[in-house]
């Protein structure tokens, strides 16, 4: 769990669950595991009072306790190395230490807890026993994103990545660890979707590469926000994005308004801001809270817009032609009622010039580029047709510690462009530099950064990059007057 913990890379933590799933006994690894997910035992003390434990166990004075924090900064590392084991060759099995031993050590009292957690530390050597500590005072966190620990489990079982989140989603209320079992035993409704895709359609890179034989061209924008499916079967609600992470926490809203639709319906859309231009913001302020309130739903207002439709009361229409499955979601939706789920009619083109427009259109809305389907086509046809990308040189002035793998380290960046005497930020990326630059970036940031706003460093005007997008949009928050959106590739400028 350590080294796992301390990986960067998602592809890299991949590898490592999956060893991890592999050299280790089952019940353990999946115990593991579930800390990775979320899990937290119940917390037994504080960690003032652990600390208060050690004193007696080792006989030290508090300001040795002191002196040593200082060094580590970690008051839980610090009990952990001062009465470690270094030679002890001894293991805890996880599993059972979940299941059976921390719940023991809840119903003691004081003295009862600290004779059985000596015990425990003259046994365990130090790798083991920092975990141990963080978990009894309740300080263990993964940092580790949910959705790539699924991928590794996914992998190792040979499960679909839908089916792993349906089950974890069923044992959420257990609030214990996973168990081998849970794994064998895969009879339930997946809405019969489980080996789908997204379909990705053509890139077009001009206009005059469509087919001139079709009748007429159904339009519509493309990357306004989060690209999802939306499935509806007897029992549940499921929201999934194109990676097959399950939504449904994020946006219970929609899944509430889902409950409206007819069963057996598989829809496709994009989650979009009521202010189509503000979409990716608000998409990614809520991506990064599970079970949001009342007040941040209503805050951050999101629509669920419908392009197509799949599968209706039961019945795959996927073959059927595109301009009759939008015929089957206009009434689906319409019978359903409500704001949050919607369908606006399309527009239809034949001409070159119309389509050209609508680009334009849609990219001036916070649109990425026109998806354009022919009227007669089966799902899975279709083409994208995109603004050409732009390139700008820009400094960075800002950097942000970023979360999850990145936890600690400065990965997000805001960079901006000279205007009169002063520099004004025009973009800010996260993406674009490899974890090499990155790290050597967040070297940089903690020896030469000037001044401190939280998470927020500023930093001299010395790393230049060059950046790759697609569109500039106007903003009134930015003193540029202008901000760049889809910023597809960040590349460091040397000397």
């Amino acid at each position: 769990l350590q080294e796992i913990e301390g990986i960067k890379n998602d592809t890299n933590i991949v590898d490592a669950v999956l060893r991890y799933l592999k050299n280790s006994p089952e019940s353990n690894a999946l115990a593991g595991v579930s800390l990775l997910l979320g899990y937290k035992p119940a917390k037994l003390l504080t960690p003032e009072k652990l600390k208060a434990f050690a004193m007696i166990y080792t006989g030290y004075p508090e300001y040795l306790f002191e002196e040593s924090q200082a060094i580590t900064g970690d008051l839980i590392e610090t009990i952990s190395l001062i009465t470690g084991n270094p030679d002890s060759d001894a293991s805890v099995s996880l599993d059972d230490l979940l299941r059976n031993q921390l719940v023991g050590l809840k119903s003691m009292g004081d003295e009862e807890l600290r004779n059985e957690i000596f015990l425990l530390w003259k046994s365990l050597p130090a790798k083991d026993k920092l975990l141990f500590n963080r978990l009894i005072t309740g300080k263990f966190r993964s940092s580790v994103d949910e959705h790539t620990v699924l991928k590794a489990l996914s992998e190792h079982y040979r499960i679909s990545i839908k089916t792993i989140y349906i089950l974890l989603e069923t044992h959420q209320n257990e609030k214990e660890p996973l168990r081998a079992d849970m794994f064998g035993n895969r009879a339930f409704d997946d809405n019969s979707t489980a080996n789908d895709s997204f379909f990705i359609p053509k890139q077009a890179a001009d206009v005059h590469e469509l087919p001139s034989e079709n009748d007429f061209w159904i339009l519509h924008p493309w990357g306004n926000g989060l690209r999802v499916r939306l499935e509806i079967s007897d029992t549940r609600v499921y929201l999934w994005s194109e990676e097959w992470r399950l939504l449904n926490t994020y946006f219970p809203e929609v899944i509430s308004a889902g409950g409206d639709i007819l069963p057996g319906t598989v829809f496709e859309g994009e989650l979009i801001a009521e202010n189509k231009e503000e979409s990716k913001e608000i998409i990614e302020k809520r991506m990064r809270t599970k079970n949001p309130n009342q007040k941040s739903i209503a805050e951050n207002k999101v629509l669920l817009s419908i392009t197509d439709c799949l599968k209706h009361n039961g019945t795959d229409i996927s073959n059927w032609f595109f301009a009759e499955r939008l015929n089957v979601v206009e009434k689906a939706v319409s019978a359903a009622g409500g704001d949050i789920i919607r369908f606006e009619l399309p527009e239809k083109a034949k001409r070159v010039l119309e389509i050209n427009e609508y680009l334009m259109k849609s990219i001036s809305s916070g649109a990425d580029g026109v998806l354009i389907q022919n009227s007669n086509g089966i799902n899975g046809e279709g083409f994208l047709l995109k603004n050409k990308p732009q390139t700008i040189n820009a400094v960075l002035m800002y950097a942000q510690q970023g979360k999850g793998n990145y936890t600690g380290i400065y990965s997000e960046y805001s960079w901006g462009i000279t205007r009169g005497d002063g520099i004004v930020v025009i973009a800010r990326s996260n993406i674009g530099l490899t974890e090499d630059e990155i790290l050597q970036t967040d070297k940089f940031v903690k020896e030469k950064r000037t001044e401190r706003f939280g998470p927020v460093a500023v930093v001299p005007p010395e790393i230049w990059a060059e950046i790759t997008y697609e569109r500039e949009e106007v903003s009134k928050r930015h003193k540029a007057g202008v901000v760049l959106r889809n910023i597809s590739k960040v590349k460091l400028i040397k000397n």
